[in-house]
């Protein structure tokens, strides 16, 4: 009976992000935006999509290279206010600038779009 511990797994997290852009010192951080809203439970709304590899590069890149001037603290931060500004636009366009009915989650069609093969 060997009593050799199994050898320890290593995690994928060890690689290093990306340095922080040449323009950050450290002391030109914009104010903390307010965090998402929480549901009636007390907990965020986990939402997923799909994005292609250059479109989802593009959104780090630019999150990374503006979060100090922007003050923009996650990639979620980032897609939530990005998000809701085109909601407003939505609204202001089709619905007099007053917010759409909510819809519940899991009330939206899913699969694939009509004419997308």
């Amino acid at each position: 009976m060997s009593t050799k511990r199994p050898e320890r797994r290593k995690s994928d997290l060890r690689t290093r992000p990306p340095a922080a852009p040449a323009s950050w010192d450290g002391n030109n951080a914009a104010p903390a935006a307010a965090p998402p809203k929480k549901t009636a439970d007390g907990r965020n709304r986990k939402m997923t999509f799909y994005l292609d590899d250059d479109d989802a590069s593009r959104i780090r890149g630019a999150l990374l290279h503006t979060m100090a001037q922007e003050g923009t603290r996650s990639l979620t931060d980032f897609i939530h206010k990005a998000v809701l500004k085109e909601v407003e636009r939505l609204e202001a366009t089709y619905n007099n600038g007053e917010p759409f009915p909510k819809v519940a989650a899991g009330s939206i069609p899913r699969g694939r779009p009509v004419g997308d093969y």
